[in-house]
C-alpha cells in the first residue's frame, strides 16, 4: 500500500514526498523485495529532476551514491 502511495505523489509532483517514502522502502528488507530495483531506479529519476531544478551539487552525489548502493543490493539481481 505504501507502494502505490509513492507512486501516486508522482503525478502530483510531491517529489520530495515521493522520494522520502521511496528511501523508507529501501531501508527495509522485508517487505516486498522484488520490487527493490525498481525503488532505485525511481529514486535516481527523481535525485537527478530535483538536481535539474535545484542546481545542487548534494543532491547529484546523493543521486551517484544511490546508483552504488542500488549496485551492490543483492536483491536488484545485479550484485554479486
Amino acid at each position: 500500500m505504501v507502494d502505490k502511495a509513492a507512486h501516486s505523489f508522482g503525478p502530483l509532483k510531491e517529489y520530495d514526498d515521493e522520494l522520502m517514502i521511496i528511501n523508507c522502502l529501501l531501508s527495509q528488507k522485508y517487505w516486498r523485495r522484488g520490487k527493490r530495483a525498481n525503488w532505485y531506479v525511481r529514486r535516481a529519476i527523481i535525485q537527478n529532476h530535483l538536481w535539474n531544478r535545484d542546481k545542487d551539487e548534494k543532491l547529484l552525489l546523493k543521486s551517484l551514491q544511490g546508483v552504488k548502493e542500488a549496485l551492490s543490493d543483492e536483491d536488484t539481481g545485479i550484485g554479486e
